[in-house]
């Protein structure tokens, strides 16, 4: 890891720290998670502060804002995955539901999977030219994770694209 990649980690880390308390078990992120559409629209999440989420596998209410951060431990020999998101996943409205991030062991160069819904559409992409997962990263042993995304996502069975920009830093995540 170089030192520009450590200075901002741990930039980034100490608020995330910071804000957990007495209550470190529950999940925190800090950054944004914000796509734009071919039409020019713009949609998102802005987290300024360590921001609680809930679990977004049993999250309800519209504007309940739910995530997860999972790190996959590896076999003996290989390395670990890291799955992150955050959203609204009960929302109706047409802006974004949520944005997740699928990691093969990050590091560099990282590769992955970038998933957004926007309204009732669906958009994928995956890490390569015009899709990029860099910073990623992921502290096993503290339970943190992150990563820096800028992607050109494909809406499912369609040809129309948007694009995907996330800077997502979470504390508190899962083990499995």
């Amino acid at each position: 890891m170089s030192l520009r990649t450590t200075i901002i980690l741990l930039a980034l880390l100490v608020p995330l720290a910071a804000g957990c308390g007495d209550d470190s078990d529950h999940l925190r992120v800090r950054g944004v998670a914000n796509v734009e559409l071919a039409d020019g629209t713009r949609t998102g999440f802005d987290f300024p502060d360590a921001t609680r989420l809930v679990d977004d596998s049993g999250a309800v209410g519209p504007d309940i804002m739910a995530g997860h951060c999972i790190i996959e431990q590896g076999a003996a020999g290989s390395g670990a995955r890291l799955h992150i998101g955050v959203g609204r996943p009960n929302a109706s409205d047409l802006g974004l539901r949520s944005l997740e991030v699928t990691i093969d062991e990050p590091g560099r160069p990282a590769t992955g999977q970038v998933r957004a819904k926007v309204g009732e559409a669906e958009y994928v992409g995956v890490s390569g030219a015009e899709c990029t997962i860099e910073e990623a990263y992921l502290l096993m042993d503290d339970r943190i994770g992150g990563a820096l995304v800028d992607c050109t996502v494909v809406a499912s069975g369609a040809t129309e694209t948007a694009h995907a920009i996330a800077d997502l830093h979470f504390a508190g995540c899962e083990l499995q």
